[in-house]
């Protein structure tokens, strides 16, 4: 009769293991994939923001806003006279209105057509 409670007492902790480990393995699934939906949400997010910066530099080159576009800049390098004599380089040399622009990422490159 002892043997028959020892292995009783055996399938009850075997079945204690695998349950914890089964509990384990989907609590990690679970968070693995929450993590990865907002992961996925920052990614979009911070993309937008990047593709909306790119638009307002674009719009400062067409419509040849200089003070904007230095506002675009770091705080620090406003007060730089090179800045201006850069932007106005850069006005210059840029001819016409933009229509779009390439977008690089890890899949390759995608033209984006703005406005």
């Amino acid at each position: 009769m002892g043997y028959f409670l020892g292995a009783n007492l055996m399938k009850k902790r075997f079945l204690f293991i695998i349950i914890a480990i089964a509990v384990a393995v989907y609590g990690y699934r679970t968070w693995h994939f929450i993590m990865e939906i907002r992961s996925d949400y920052y990614v979009a997010k911070e993309q937008k923001c990047n593709e909306e910066f790119a638009e307002e530099i674009l719009r400062c080159f067409d419509e040849k806003d200089s003070e904007q576009l230095k506002k675009l800049f770091n705080k620090n390098l406003m007060g730089n006279s090179s800045l201006n004599s850069q932007i106005k380089e850069a006005f210059a040399i840029y001819e016409g209105k933009s229509s779009g622009y390439e977008k690089l990422d890890n899949k390759g490159v995608f033209f984006i057509k703005c406005r």
